[in-house]
């Protein structure tokens, strides 16, 4: 199919193309399935803050604090992965609203611990944003799930 057609076709239905080219991106790779930003990057983030708590815990700094830190950093992958698995999409934007929520205290923690000097700004500078960024790809998620809920409830009165 030419790429005008296809193009025309995803301004007319766009839930159909993306649902084409899911498919096809299944034949050509079966791992695509499993394939979700938010998972890898949350995953990633969650490896990031592990090896930060390592280091502070080996510089014998604030345990307390690095307790917390690595509680909630790592909370948000575990989430996310659960919602992958919701029973409906009210349960799926319930638990994103909490890794929303854990991924801001995360947000906290690092900002407190840059103040105190907990970690230096080399590390705040590679986490910070990261955190950040999986902050706004939640609440993207959870605003455009709710949205799709109340188009399915509009389009069945």
């Amino acid at each position: 199919m030419n790429e005008e057609r296809r193009d025309a076709r995803y301004l007319e239905r766009p839930e159909q193309f993306e649902s084409e080219q899911w498919m096809v991106g299944l034949a050509n790779d079966p791992a695509a399935l499993y394939r979700n930003v938010l998972v890898e990057k949350s995953f990633s983030f969650a490896v990031s803050v592990i090896n930060v708590h390592k280091n502070i815990i080996a510089e014998k700094r604030d345990f307390e604090v690095a307790r917390q830190f690595v509680r909630s950093g790592t909370a948000i992958g575990a989430l996310i992965r659960e919602a992958q698995n919701a029973e409906s999409r009210a349960d799926f934007i319930h638990k994103l609203g909490i890794a929303q929520k854990e991924c801001d205290e995360t947000c906290y923690w690092l900002e407190l611990m840059k103040e105190t000097e907990i970690v230096g700004v080399d590390q705040f500078n590679d986490l910070h944003p990261k955190s950040v960024e999986l902050l706004r790809i939640i609440r993207s998620s959870i605003i455009t799930s709710k949205n799709r809920m109340n188009q399915s409830k509009d389009s069945l009165k």
